[in-house]
């Protein structure tokens, strides 16, 4: 049921998120592709990371790229107001 309702898509209205948002992803992503994550990113006024060379599922088990990555969402996650 909530892979169907995720399919069906997620409405989040323009400025709704008012938190410090940081989307990341791989540049090799099949499933979102960059361009799709990049427009994402400027809907929600959001910061980006792209990894390089990740597909959507290196971004979060791939010991390369989140050896790569978590040192970058670190910076970024230490310079969020808190």
């Amino acid at each position: 049921m909530a892979r169907r309702q995720r399919k069906r898509g997620v409405s989040v209205p323009p400025g709704s998120i008012r938190c410090p948002t940081l989307i990341v992803y791989g540049e090799a992503d099949k499933q979102f592709p960059t361009d799709e994550c990049r427009r994402l990113a400027l809907y929600l006024a959001a910061d980006s990371l792209a990894v390089p060379g990740a597909g959507h599922w290196g971004v979060v088990y791939g010991e390369r790229f989140v050896a790569e990555a978590a040192p970058k969402v670190d910076t970024w996650l230490r310079r969020v107001p808190g």
